[in-house]
Formats: C-alpha cells, sequence, structure tokens
C-alpha cells in the first residue's frame, strides 16, 4: 500500500479544482507564478507537473492578477467550459 503526506501539492495553488479525463488529473488554480489559470497534471493525485496556462492570453473582460477561483465543467465527452470568478 502507497502513502503520501499533505499536502500533496505544496506550491501555490489557491482555490483549486481537480478533474478527471481519462487517467490523468488535472488541477486549475487561481493565477499564481506569472500564469492566469495555472494547470498541474497527475497520475496519482500526488505527483503533480506543472502543464501550462489553461488561459494564456486573456480575454477583453479579464484583467491580470485578477483570474481567481477557476471552475471546469464537462459539457460533453470532448467540451469543457471554465468559469472565473
Amino acid at each position: 500500500m502507497s502513502t503520501f503526506t499533505n499536502p500533496v501539492y505544496a506550491g501555490d495553488a489557491a482555490d483549486p479544482q481537480a478533474f478527471r479525463i481519462g487517467d490523468t488529473w488535472y488541477l486549475v488554480h487561481t493565477n499564481a507564478g506569472g500564469r492566469n489559470v495555472p494547470v498541474l497534471t497527475s497520475p496519482d493525485l500526488v505527483t503533480w507537473t506543472p502543464a501550462g496556462d489553461a488561459l494564456p492570453k486573456l480575454p477583453a473582460w479579464a484583467a491580470p492578477g485578477r483570474t481567481w477561483a477557476p471552475e471546469v465543467i464537462a459539457l460533453a465527452a470532448d467540451r469543457y467550459v471554465m468559469y472565473l470568478e
């Protein structure tokens, strides 16, 4: 049996949401590290790898440093929508 120690991700990841697509877990969170919506991936919810920015170019209605509490919702097997506060 494998064990882990909390927190399993000790980096800056305020307001996180984790969701799974296939065998991969994704974690999105409030802006940090120069990214608007940072993304991490994991095969097991313990080992996390940075995977870029879910929103690298902000739309006109958004402001840098103010993309908070992202929430991703599946609309279909291959279609997702992300809401930001």
